[in-house]
Protein backbone atom coordinates (compact mmCIF):
# COMPACT_ATOMS: atom_id res chain seq x y z
CA UNK A 1 0.00 0.00 0.00
CA UNK A 2 2.93 2.34 0.63
CA UNK A 3 4.88 1.33 -2.45
CA UNK A 4 5.21 4.87 -3.77
CA UNK A 5 6.42 6.33 -0.48
CA UNK A 6 8.80 3.39 -0.02
CA UNK A 7 10.43 4.08 -3.38
CA UNK A 8 11.26 7.62 -2.27
CA UNK A 9 12.55 6.48 1.12
CA UNK A 10 14.64 3.53 0.00
CA UNK A 11 16.84 1.59 2.42
CA UNK A 12 20.02 2.95 0.84
CA UNK A 13 18.72 6.52 1.05
CA UNK A 14 17.83 6.13 4.73
CA UNK A 15 21.37 4.91 5.46
CA UNK A 16 22.88 7.76 3.46
CA UNK A 17 20.80 10.46 5.19
CA UNK A 18 21.06 9.51 8.84
CA UNK A 19 24.39 7.68 9.15
CA UNK A 20 25.10 4.39 10.86
CA UNK A 21 24.63 5.32 14.51
CA UNK A 22 21.24 6.93 13.99
CA UNK A 23 20.25 3.94 11.85
CA UNK A 24 21.03 1.54 14.71
CA UNK A 25 18.87 3.63 17.04
CA UNK A 26 16.11 3.76 14.44
CA UNK A 27 16.13 -0.03 14.16
CA UNK A 28 15.63 -0.34 17.92
CA UNK A 29 12.70 2.08 17.74
CA UNK A 30 11.25 0.17 14.78
CA UNK A 31 11.13 -3.01 16.84
CA UNK A 32 9.44 -1.56 19.93
CA UNK A 33 7.95 1.91 19.68
CA UNK A 34 5.87 2.48 16.52
CA UNK A 35 2.12 2.62 16.97
CA UNK A 36 -1.04 3.73 15.16
CA UNK A 37 0.40 3.43 11.65
CA UNK A 38 -1.82 4.88 8.93
CA UNK A 39 -0.68 4.37 5.34
CA UNK A 40 -1.72 5.23 1.82
CA UNK A 41 0.13 5.18 -1.47
CA UNK A 42 1.51 8.71 -0.99
CA UNK A 43 1.66 9.10 2.79
CA UNK A 44 2.38 7.18 5.98
CA UNK A 45 1.91 8.50 9.52
CA UNK A 46 2.45 6.96 12.95
CA UNK A 47 2.99 7.63 16.62
CA UNK A 48 6.64 6.93 17.47
CA UNK A 49 7.47 6.73 21.15
CA UNK A 50 10.66 8.39 22.38
CA UNK A 51 10.97 10.49 25.53
CA UNK A 52 7.41 11.46 24.56
CA UNK A 53 5.02 10.15 21.90
CA UNK A 54 5.89 11.93 18.64
CA UNK A 55 3.73 12.28 15.54
CA UNK A 56 5.86 11.28 12.57
CA UNK A 57 4.92 11.50 8.90
CA UNK A 58 6.43 10.67 5.50
CA UNK A 59 4.80 11.70 2.24
CA UNK A 60 5.32 12.49 -1.43
CA UNK A 61 3.99 15.87 -2.64
CA UNK A 62 2.35 16.77 -5.94
CA UNK A 63 5.75 17.56 -7.46
CA UNK A 64 6.97 14.06 -6.56
CA UNK A 65 9.29 15.31 -3.85
CA UNK A 66 9.82 13.29 -0.66
CA UNK A 67 8.85 15.09 2.56
CA UNK A 68 8.97 14.25 6.23
CA UNK A 69 8.06 15.72 9.59
CA UNK A 70 8.26 14.81 13.24
CA UNK A 71 7.23 16.62 16.40
CA UNK A 72 10.48 15.71 18.18
CA UNK A 73 13.19 18.37 18.75
CA UNK A 74 15.24 17.32 15.72
CA UNK A 75 12.11 17.15 13.60
CA UNK A 76 11.24 20.70 14.60
CA UNK A 77 14.65 21.72 13.26
CA UNK A 78 13.72 20.20 9.90
CA UNK A 79 16.01 17.19 10.28
CA UNK A 80 15.34 13.63 9.16
CA UNK A 81 15.38 12.28 12.72
CA UNK A 82 15.65 8.74 14.09
CA UNK A 83 11.84 8.60 14.39
CA UNK A 84 11.45 9.40 10.67
CA UNK A 85 14.12 6.79 9.91
CA UNK A 86 12.34 4.19 12.06
CA UNK A 87 9.04 4.83 10.29
CA UNK A 88 10.76 4.68 6.91
CA UNK A 89 12.24 1.31 7.85
CA UNK A 90 8.74 -0.08 8.39
CA UNK A 91 8.13 0.44 4.68
CA UNK A 92 10.75 -2.26 4.11
CA UNK A 93 9.90 -4.47 7.08
CA UNK A 94 9.33 -7.49 4.86
CA UNK A 95 13.06 -7.64 4.17
CA UNK A 96 14.60 -10.92 5.31
CA UNK A 97 17.40 -9.18 7.18
CA UNK A 98 18.11 -5.76 8.67
CA UNK A 99 19.66 -2.94 6.68
CA UNK A 100 22.75 -2.76 8.82
CA UNK A 101 25.37 -5.21 7.62
CA UNK A 102 25.96 -6.44 4.14
CA UNK A 103 24.04 -4.65 1.41
CA UNK A 104 20.75 -6.38 0.86
CA UNK A 105 20.21 -8.21 -2.38
CA UNK A 106 17.34 -6.90 -4.43
CA UNK A 107 14.39 -9.27 -4.18
CA UNK A 108 14.20 -11.34 -7.31
CA UNK A 109 10.83 -11.34 -8.96
CA UNK A 110 9.51 -14.59 -10.35
CA UNK A 111 10.45 -15.17 -13.99
CA UNK A 112 7.75 -14.58 -16.56
CA UNK A 113 5.82 -17.72 -17.59
CA UNK A 114 7.12 -17.49 -21.16
CA UNK A 115 10.72 -17.60 -19.85
CA UNK A 116 9.93 -20.63 -17.67
CA UNK A 117 8.38 -22.41 -20.64
CA UNK A 118 11.35 -21.56 -22.83
CA UNK A 119 13.94 -22.81 -20.33
CA UNK A 120 12.02 -26.03 -19.74
CA UNK A 121 12.03 -26.66 -23.49
CA UNK A 122 15.85 -26.45 -23.78
CA UNK A 123 18.04 -29.53 -24.11
CA UNK A 124 20.80 -30.32 -21.64
CA UNK A 125 23.45 -29.20 -24.12
CA UNK A 126 21.70 -25.88 -24.72
CA UNK A 127 21.44 -25.25 -20.94
CA UNK A 128 25.14 -26.04 -20.42
CA UNK A 129 26.09 -23.57 -23.16
CA UNK A 130 23.97 -20.83 -21.56
CA UNK A 131 25.54 -21.42 -18.13
CA UNK A 132 29.08 -21.44 -19.55
CA UNK A 133 28.38 -18.23 -21.45
CA UNK A 134 27.05 -16.60 -18.26
CA UNK A 135 30.19 -17.64 -16.39
CA UNK A 136 32.40 -15.89 -18.94
CA UNK A 137 30.37 -12.67 -18.55
CA UNK A 138 29.86 -12.74 -14.76
CA UNK A 139 32.85 -13.20 -12.44
CA UNK A 140 30.71 -14.31 -9.50
CA UNK A 141 29.04 -16.98 -11.59
CA UNK A 142 32.44 -18.14 -12.78
CA UNK A 143 33.68 -18.40 -9.21
CA UNK A 144 30.69 -20.22 -7.81
CA UNK A 145 29.41 -22.71 -10.40
CA UNK A 146 31.51 -25.80 -11.02
CA UNK A 147 30.48 -29.40 -11.71
CA UNK A 148 32.06 -31.70 -9.10
CA UNK A 149 32.25 -35.02 -10.94
CA UNK A 150 33.72 -36.97 -8.05
CA UNK A 151 30.53 -36.66 -6.05
CA UNK A 152 28.18 -36.48 -8.97
CA UNK A 153 26.57 -33.30 -7.57
CA UNK A 154 26.75 -29.61 -8.23
CA UNK A 155 29.14 -28.00 -5.80
CA UNK A 156 30.14 -24.36 -5.52
CA UNK A 157 33.93 -23.88 -5.48
CA UNK A 158 35.98 -20.75 -5.33
CA UNK A 159 38.84 -19.41 -7.38
CA UNK A 160 40.85 -18.73 -4.22
CA UNK A 161 43.50 -16.64 -5.96
CA UNK A 162 40.89 -14.42 -7.59
CA UNK A 163 38.89 -14.05 -4.38
CA UNK A 164 42.00 -13.21 -2.39
CA UNK A 165 42.92 -10.44 -4.83
CA UNK A 166 39.35 -9.10 -4.72
CA UNK A 167 39.42 -8.94 -0.93
CA UNK A 168 42.79 -7.17 -0.96
CA UNK A 169 41.52 -4.66 -3.53
CA UNK A 170 38.33 -4.01 -1.56
CA UNK A 171 40.28 -3.04 1.56
CA UNK A 172 42.69 -0.89 -0.44
CA UNK A 173 46.31 0.02 0.33
CA UNK A 174 47.49 1.48 3.63
CA UNK A 175 48.39 4.70 1.86
CA UNK A 176 44.73 5.33 1.00
CA UNK A 177 42.93 7.02 3.89
CA UNK A 178 39.17 6.37 4.02
CA UNK A 179 37.40 9.45 5.38
CA UNK A 180 34.05 9.51 7.17
CA UNK A 181 31.97 10.10 4.04
CA UNK A 182 33.66 7.38 2.03
CA UNK A 183 33.57 4.82 4.85
CA UNK A 184 30.01 3.48 4.25
CA UNK A 185 30.65 2.70 0.57
CA UNK A 186 34.04 1.16 1.40
CA UNK A 187 32.54 -0.99 4.15
CA UNK A 188 29.53 -2.13 2.17
CA UNK A 189 31.76 -3.42 -0.63
CA UNK A 190 33.60 -5.56 1.89
CA UNK A 191 30.41 -6.68 3.63
CA UNK A 192 29.07 -7.72 0.23
CA UNK A 193 32.11 -9.93 -0.36
CA UNK A 194 31.67 -11.52 3.06
CA UNK A 195 28.03 -12.21 2.27
CA UNK A 196 29.08 -13.91 -0.98
CA UNK A 197 31.55 -16.03 0.99
CA UNK A 198 28.77 -16.96 3.39
CA UNK A 199 26.69 -18.12 0.42
CA UNK A 200 29.68 -20.11 -0.83
CA UNK A 201 29.96 -21.82 2.56
CA UNK A 202 26.34 -22.94 2.30
CA UNK A 203 26.96 -24.09 -1.27
CA UNK A 204 29.77 -26.42 -0.24
CA UNK A 205 32.96 -24.32 -0.35
CA UNK A 206 33.51 -23.97 3.39
CA UNK A 207 37.12 -25.19 3.20
CA UNK A 208 38.13 -22.55 0.66
CA UNK A 209 36.22 -19.86 2.55
CA UNK A 210 38.14 -20.38 5.82
CA UNK A 211 41.44 -19.11 4.43
CA UNK A 212 39.77 -16.25 2.58
CA UNK A 213 37.95 -15.11 5.71
CA UNK A 214 41.19 -15.24 7.68
CA UNK A 215 42.82 -13.12 4.97
CA UNK A 216 39.92 -10.66 5.24
CA UNK A 217 40.33 -10.54 9.02
CA UNK A 218 44.02 -9.72 8.67
CA UNK A 219 43.12 -6.90 6.29
CA UNK A 220 40.46 -5.65 8.70
CA UNK A 221 43.07 -5.37 11.46
CA UNK A 222 45.34 -3.35 9.19
CA UNK A 223 42.47 -1.15 8.02
CA UNK A 224 42.04 0.32 11.52
CA UNK A 225 45.08 2.49 10.77
CA UNK A 226 43.67 4.14 7.65
CA UNK A 227 39.92 4.69 8.12
CA UNK A 228 37.73 7.14 10.01
CA UNK A 229 35.65 4.52 11.78
CA UNK A 230 33.36 6.86 13.73
CA UNK A 231 30.32 4.78 12.78
CA UNK A 232 31.82 1.43 13.80
CA UNK A 233 32.19 -0.22 10.40
CA UNK A 234 35.36 -2.08 11.43
CA UNK A 235 33.54 -3.74 14.31
CA UNK A 236 30.71 -4.74 12.00
CA UNK A 237 33.04 -6.17 9.36
CA UNK A 238 35.09 -8.07 11.95
CA UNK A 239 31.90 -9.46 13.52
CA UNK A 240 30.58 -10.69 10.17
CA UNK A 241 33.93 -12.31 9.41
CA UNK A 242 33.95 -14.03 12.81
CA UNK A 243 30.42 -15.41 12.35
CA UNK A 244 31.16 -16.66 8.83
CA UNK A 245 34.50 -18.17 9.89
CA UNK A 246 32.93 -20.22 12.70
CA UNK A 247 30.22 -21.38 10.33
CA UNK A 248 32.80 -22.42 7.74
CA UNK A 249 34.84 -24.32 10.32
CA UNK A 250 31.74 -26.14 11.54
CA UNK A 251 31.08 -27.24 7.95
CA UNK A 252 34.61 -28.02 6.76
CA UNK A 253 36.14 -29.40 10.01
CA UNK A 254 39.72 -28.19 9.41
CA UNK A 255 42.72 -29.91 11.06
CA UNK A 256 42.30 -29.19 14.82
CA UNK A 257 45.92 -28.36 15.61
CA UNK A 258 46.31 -25.99 12.67
CA UNK A 259 43.06 -24.24 13.51
CA UNK A 260 44.12 -23.90 17.16
CA UNK A 261 47.40 -22.28 16.12
CA UNK A 262 45.68 -19.75 13.90
CA UNK A 263 43.02 -18.90 16.50
CA UNK A 264 45.65 -18.37 19.19
CA UNK A 265 47.50 -16.05 16.82
CA UNK A 266 44.36 -14.00 16.19
CA UNK A 267 43.59 -13.88 19.90
CA UNK A 268 47.03 -12.86 21.15
CA UNK A 269 48.46 -10.77 18.33
CA UNK A 270 45.49 -8.76 17.04
CA UNK A 271 43.77 -5.73 18.58
CA UNK A 272 40.34 -6.71 17.29
CA UNK A 273 38.55 -8.90 19.83
CA UNK A 274 36.63 -10.99 17.28
CA UNK A 275 38.42 -14.18 18.34
CA UNK A 276 38.81 -13.34 22.05
CA UNK A 277 38.08 -16.46 24.09
CA UNK A 278 37.74 -18.40 20.83
CA UNK A 279 38.28 -21.79 22.45
CA UNK A 280 34.70 -21.74 23.74
CA UNK A 281 32.72 -21.17 20.50
CA UNK A 282 35.15 -23.39 18.53
CA UNK A 283 35.25 -26.16 21.15
CA UNK A 284 33.27 -28.69 19.09
CA UNK A 285 35.38 -28.07 15.99
CA UNK A 286 38.67 -28.17 17.90
CA UNK A 287 37.82 -31.34 19.82
CA UNK A 288 40.12 -32.74 22.49
CA UNK A 289 43.15 -32.59 20.20
CA UNK A 290 42.63 -28.94 19.25
CA UNK A 291 41.85 -27.82 22.82
CA UNK A 292 45.00 -29.56 24.06
CA UNK A 293 47.06 -27.70 21.43
CA UNK A 294 45.29 -24.45 22.29
CA UNK A 295 46.16 -24.88 25.98
CA UNK A 296 49.80 -25.72 25.17
CA UNK A 297 50.22 -22.61 23.02
CA UNK A 298 48.66 -20.33 25.64
CA UNK A 299 50.91 -21.76 28.37
CA UNK A 300 53.95 -21.17 26.19
CA UNK A 301 52.86 -17.58 25.58
CA UNK A 302 52.27 -17.07 29.29
CA UNK A 303 55.77 -18.31 30.11
CA UNK A 304 57.27 -15.74 27.74
CA UNK A 305 55.47 -12.77 29.31
CA UNK A 306 56.69 -10.94 32.38
CA UNK A 307 54.24 -9.99 35.14
CA UNK A 308 51.91 -7.48 33.55
CA UNK A 309 51.91 -4.07 35.21
CA UNK A 310 49.80 -2.14 32.71
CA UNK A 311 46.51 -3.97 33.13
CA UNK A 312 45.36 -2.56 29.80
CA UNK A 313 42.92 -4.32 27.54
CA UNK A 314 45.60 -4.76 24.87
CA UNK A 315 48.32 -6.04 27.19
CA UNK A 316 49.67 -9.59 26.69
CA UNK A 317 48.48 -10.84 30.08
CA UNK A 318 44.98 -9.47 29.52
CA UNK A 319 44.74 -11.43 26.28
CA UNK A 320 46.22 -14.56 27.80
CA UNK A 321 43.77 -14.34 30.70
CA UNK A 322 40.81 -14.20 28.32
CA UNK A 323 42.23 -17.10 26.34
CA UNK A 324 42.37 -19.12 29.58
CA UNK A 325 38.77 -18.15 30.32
CA UNK A 326 37.77 -19.43 26.88
CA UNK A 327 39.57 -22.73 27.50
CA UNK A 328 37.87 -23.12 30.90
CA UNK A 329 34.47 -22.54 29.30
CA UNK A 330 35.27 -24.94 26.46
CA UNK A 331 36.21 -27.72 28.86
CA UNK A 332 33.54 -27.01 31.48
CA UNK A 333 36.21 -26.41 34.16
CA UNK A 334 34.24 -24.09 36.45
CA UNK A 335 36.90 -23.94 39.16
CA UNK A 336 39.51 -22.79 36.62
CA UNK A 337 36.98 -20.30 35.24
CA UNK A 338 36.45 -18.81 38.69
CA UNK A 339 40.20 -18.71 39.29
CA UNK A 340 40.78 -16.75 36.10
CA UNK A 341 37.88 -14.35 36.60
CA UNK A 342 38.81 -13.56 40.21
CA UNK A 343 42.41 -12.60 39.47
CA UNK A 344 41.19 -9.00 38.97
CA UNK A 345 38.35 -6.94 40.49
CA UNK A 346 35.17 -8.50 39.18
CA UNK A 347 32.42 -6.85 37.20
CA UNK A 348 28.80 -8.03 36.98
CA UNK A 349 29.58 -9.28 33.46
CA UNK A 350 32.27 -11.59 34.90
CA UNK A 351 29.83 -12.93 37.48
CA UNK A 352 27.27 -13.54 34.75
CA UNK A 353 29.74 -15.81 32.96
CA UNK A 354 30.18 -17.79 36.18
CA UNK A 355 26.43 -17.90 36.81
CA UNK A 356 25.74 -19.29 33.35
CA UNK A 357 28.46 -21.93 33.74
CA UNK A 358 27.12 -22.98 37.15
CA UNK A 359 23.56 -23.19 35.83
CA UNK A 360 24.75 -25.39 32.95
CA UNK A 361 26.23 -27.69 35.61
CA UNK A 362 22.95 -27.57 37.62
CA UNK A 363 24.69 -25.85 40.57
CA UNK A 364 21.79 -23.46 41.17
CA UNK A 365 22.50 -22.37 44.74
CA UNK A 366 26.06 -21.36 43.86
CA UNK A 367 24.81 -19.53 40.76
CA UNK A 368 22.44 -17.45 42.91
CA UNK A 369 25.27 -16.60 45.33
CA UNK A 370 27.53 -15.43 42.49
CA UNK A 371 24.71 -13.38 40.98
CA UNK A 372 24.22 -11.52 44.27
CA UNK A 373 27.98 -11.00 44.50
CA UNK A 374 28.02 -9.45 41.05
CA UNK A 375 25.08 -7.15 41.77
CA UNK A 376 26.88 -5.84 44.85
CA UNK A 377 30.18 -5.28 43.02
CA UNK A 378 31.47 -1.75 43.76
CA UNK A 379 31.77 0.88 41.02
CA UNK A 380 29.85 -1.18 38.49
CA UNK A 381 27.59 0.40 35.88
CA UNK A 382 23.84 -0.18 35.84
CA UNK A 383 24.02 -1.38 32.24
CA UNK A 384 26.33 -4.18 33.40
CA UNK A 385 24.15 -5.07 36.39
CA UNK A 386 20.89 -5.17 34.43
CA UNK A 387 21.62 -8.35 32.46
CA UNK A 388 22.89 -10.13 35.56
CA UNK A 389 19.81 -9.01 37.51
CA UNK A 390 17.50 -10.32 34.80
CA UNK A 391 19.31 -13.65 34.83
CA UNK A 392 19.01 -13.91 38.59
CA UNK A 393 15.32 -13.01 38.55
CA UNK A 394 14.71 -15.70 35.92
CA UNK A 395 16.50 -18.30 38.05
CA UNK A 396 14.54 -17.32 41.16
CA UNK A 397 11.20 -17.42 39.35
CA UNK A 398 12.00 -20.85 37.86
CA UNK A 399 12.81 -22.03 41.39
CA UNK A 400 9.56 -20.57 42.75
CA UNK A 401 11.22 -17.88 44.90
CA UNK A 402 8.87 -15.09 43.80
CA UNK A 403 9.36 -12.92 46.89
CA UNK A 404 13.14 -12.97 46.46
CA UNK A 405 12.76 -12.18 42.76
CA UNK A 406 10.67 -9.11 43.63
CA UNK A 407 13.27 -8.07 46.21
CA UNK A 408 15.99 -8.21 43.56
CA UNK A 409 13.90 -6.08 41.18
CA UNK A 410 13.16 -3.61 43.98
CA UNK A 411 16.86 -3.31 44.68
CA UNK A 412 17.38 -2.65 40.98
CA UNK A 413 14.86 0.19 40.99
CA UNK A 414 16.28 1.76 44.13
CA UNK A 415 19.86 1.62 42.85
CA UNK A 416 18.90 3.06 39.45
CA UNK A 417 15.38 4.51 39.31
CA UNK A 418 13.99 4.68 35.79
CA UNK A 419 10.71 4.09 33.98
CA UNK A 420 12.01 0.70 32.87
CA UNK A 421 13.16 -0.50 36.32
CA UNK A 422 9.84 0.65 37.82
CA UNK A 423 7.85 -1.28 35.20
CA UNK A 424 9.94 -4.38 35.76
CA UNK A 425 9.34 -4.31 39.49
CA UNK A 426 5.63 -3.59 39.24
CA UNK A 427 5.20 -6.38 36.66
CA UNK A 428 6.46 -8.82 39.30
CA UNK A 429 3.89 -7.61 41.85
CA UNK A 430 0.39 -8.97 42.15
CA UNK A 431 -2.56 -6.92 40.92
CA UNK A 432 -3.46 -6.22 44.54
CA UNK A 433 0.05 -4.97 45.37
CA UNK A 434 0.77 -2.93 42.24
CA UNK A 435 -0.98 0.39 42.95
CA UNK A 436 0.24 0.63 46.53
CA UNK A 437 3.81 -0.30 45.58
CA UNK A 438 3.88 2.29 42.79
CA UNK A 439 2.64 5.01 45.13
CA UNK A 440 5.19 4.06 47.79
CA UNK A 441 8.10 4.14 45.35
CA UNK A 442 7.13 7.54 43.94
CA UNK A 443 6.85 8.88 47.50
CA UNK A 444 10.29 7.44 48.23
CA UNK A 445 11.70 9.27 45.21
CA UNK A 446 10.01 12.52 46.28
CA UNK A 447 11.57 12.22 49.72
CA UNK A 448 15.00 11.69 48.21
CA UNK A 449 14.54 14.61 45.82
CA UNK A 450 13.61 16.89 48.71
CA UNK A 451 16.77 16.07 50.66
CA UNK A 452 19.41 15.88 47.90
CA UNK A 453 21.70 18.90 47.54
CA UNK A 454 23.02 19.82 45.05
CA UNK A 455 22.46 18.09 41.65
CA UNK A 456 19.01 16.61 42.29
CA UNK A 457 19.39 13.31 40.44
CA UNK A 458 16.37 11.89 42.25
CA UNK A 459 14.34 14.87 41.06
CA UNK A 460 15.34 14.07 37.49
CA UNK A 461 14.43 10.41 38.02
CA UNK A 462 11.04 11.35 39.45
CA UNK A 463 10.23 13.78 36.64
CA UNK A 464 11.37 11.34 33.95
CA UNK A 465 9.23 8.52 35.39
CA UNK A 466 6.15 10.71 35.61
CA UNK A 467 6.64 11.88 32.02
CA UNK A 468 6.98 8.28 30.83
CA UNK A 469 3.81 7.37 32.73
CA UNK A 470 1.93 10.18 30.97
CA UNK A 471 1.45 12.23 34.16
CA UNK A 472 2.55 15.50 32.56
CA UNK A 473 1.20 17.93 35.16
CA UNK A 474 2.65 15.88 38.01
CA UNK A 475 6.01 15.84 36.23
CA UNK A 476 5.94 19.63 35.87
CA UNK A 477 5.02 20.06 39.53
CA UNK A 478 7.89 17.78 40.58
CA UNK A 479 10.37 19.68 38.40
CA UNK A 480 9.09 23.00 39.79
CA UNK A 481 9.49 21.82 43.38
CA UNK A 482 12.77 19.95 43.14
CA UNK A 483 14.43 21.20 39.92
CA UNK A 484 15.54 19.20 36.89
CA UNK A 485 18.47 18.97 34.46
CA UNK A 486 18.77 20.94 31.23
CA UNK A 487 18.04 18.03 28.87
CA UNK A 488 15.01 16.93 30.87
CA UNK A 489 13.77 20.52 31.07
CA UNK A 490 13.74 20.59 27.26
CA UNK A 491 11.58 17.44 27.12
CA UNK A 492 9.31 18.75 29.84
CA UNK A 493 8.76 22.04 28.02
CA UNK A 494 7.45 20.22 24.97
CA UNK A 495 5.29 17.94 27.08
CA UNK A 496 3.41 20.81 28.78
CA UNK A 497 2.85 22.95 25.68
CA UNK A 498 -0.85 22.09 25.47
CA UNK A 499 -1.71 22.04 29.16
CA UNK A 500 0.58 24.86 30.33
CA UNK A 501 1.62 26.97 27.33
CA UNK A 502 2.80 29.91 29.43
CA UNK A 503 5.09 27.72 31.52
CA UNK A 504 6.32 26.02 28.33
CA UNK A 505 7.23 29.42 26.88
CA UNK A 506 9.28 30.25 29.96
CA UNK A 507 11.19 26.96 29.78
CA UNK A 508 11.82 27.35 26.04
CA UNK A 509 13.13 30.88 26.57
CA UNK A 510 15.74 29.57 28.99
CA UNK A 511 16.90 27.09 26.37
CA UNK A 512 16.96 29.75 23.64
CA UNK A 513 19.30 31.87 25.76
CA UNK A 514 21.59 28.89 26.36
CA UNK A 515 21.72 28.02 22.64
CA UNK A 516 22.54 31.58 21.58
CA UNK A 517 25.28 31.85 24.20
CA UNK A 518 27.11 28.88 22.66
CA UNK A 519 27.86 31.09 19.62
CA UNK A 520 27.89 28.28 17.07
CA UNK A 521 25.95 28.37 13.82
CA UNK A 522 24.28 25.04 14.44
CA UNK A 523 23.07 26.29 17.84
CA UNK A 524 21.85 29.51 16.22
CA UNK A 525 19.76 27.39 13.85
CA UNK A 526 18.33 25.42 16.77
CA UNK A 527 17.55 28.64 18.66
CA UNK A 528 15.74 30.03 15.61
CA UNK A 529 13.66 26.84 15.26
CA UNK A 530 12.76 27.06 18.94
CA UNK A 531 11.80 30.72 18.53
CA UNK A 532 9.34 29.68 15.82
CA UNK A 533 7.88 27.17 18.25
CA UNK A 534 7.57 29.85 20.92
CA UNK A 535 5.82 32.13 18.43
CA UNK A 536 3.17 29.45 17.87
CA UNK A 537 2.68 29.16 21.63
CA UNK A 538 2.22 32.92 21.99
CA UNK A 539 -0.32 32.80 19.16
CA UNK A 540 -2.16 29.98 20.92
CA UNK A 541 -2.37 32.22 23.98
CA UNK A 542 -3.65 35.16 21.86
CA UNK A 543 -0.55 37.07 22.92
CA UNK A 544 0.97 38.17 19.60
CA UNK A 545 1.93 41.54 21.08
CA UNK A 546 3.97 39.83 23.79
CA UNK A 547 5.70 37.76 21.08
CA UNK A 548 6.61 40.91 19.17
CA UNK A 549 8.08 42.47 22.32
CA UNK A 550 9.98 39.29 23.22
CA UNK A 551 11.52 38.59 19.82
CA UNK A 552 12.40 42.29 19.44
CA UNK A 553 14.28 42.12 22.73
CA UNK A 554 16.12 38.95 21.66
CA UNK A 555 17.18 40.57 18.38
CA UNK A 556 18.27 43.78 20.11
CA UNK A 557 20.31 42.01 22.78
CA UNK A 558 22.12 39.83 20.21
CA UNK A 559 22.30 42.29 17.31
CA UNK A 560 26.11 42.03 17.30
CA UNK A 561 25.84 38.35 16.39
CA UNK A 562 25.48 38.89 12.65
CA UNK A 563 25.19 35.17 11.79
CA UNK A 564 22.34 34.72 14.25
CA UNK A 565 20.50 37.83 13.03
CA UNK A 566 20.91 36.66 9.42
CA UNK A 567 19.27 33.34 10.32
CA UNK A 568 16.38 35.14 11.99
CA UNK A 569 15.83 37.29 8.87
CA UNK A 570 16.09 34.27 6.59
CA UNK A 571 13.39 32.47 8.59
CA UNK A 572 11.25 35.67 8.75
CA UNK A 573 11.48 35.77 12.53
CA UNK A 574 12.70 39.36 12.57
CA UNK A 575 13.28 42.11 10.00
CA UNK A 576 16.11 43.69 12.00
CA UNK A 577 18.93 44.71 9.65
Amino acid sequence: MTTRVASFFSESKITRIVGQRTLWRAQMIQREAIENVEASDDRVTATVRGSLPYRTELWVDEKLRPNYSCTCPQGDDGKFCKHCAALALTLHENSNSPIVGAPQKDPQSSPAPEIVNYVESLSREELVNIVLDASTRDGVTAQRIVLQKSTGTLRATLDVKLWRSQITAAFGPKSRFIDYRAAPHWAQNILGLIEELRDAIDDGSAGDAIGLLEHAFTRTERAMQHIDDSDGWITMIAGDIGDAHLRACQRARPAPKGLARRLVGFELDYDLDTFRGAAEPYAEVLGDEGIKEYRRLIKEAQARVDVDTTGGWSSPMFRIRHACIGIALATGDIEELITQLTTEPMLPTDCLVIVNALMAADRVTEAIEWAHRGLNAPKSLEQHRRELRDRLVGILIDRGDLDEARAVLLQGFQSSPSPESLRRYLAACTDHQRAAERRALLEWLEQRAATEHPAPQSANDLTRILLAEGEIDAAYDAASRFGCGIDLRHTLARAIEKSRPREAIALHQLEIDELIDRKKRQDYQSAAALLERVRRLYEACDAEAEWTTYVGAVAAIHKAKSSFIAILRQRHITSLS
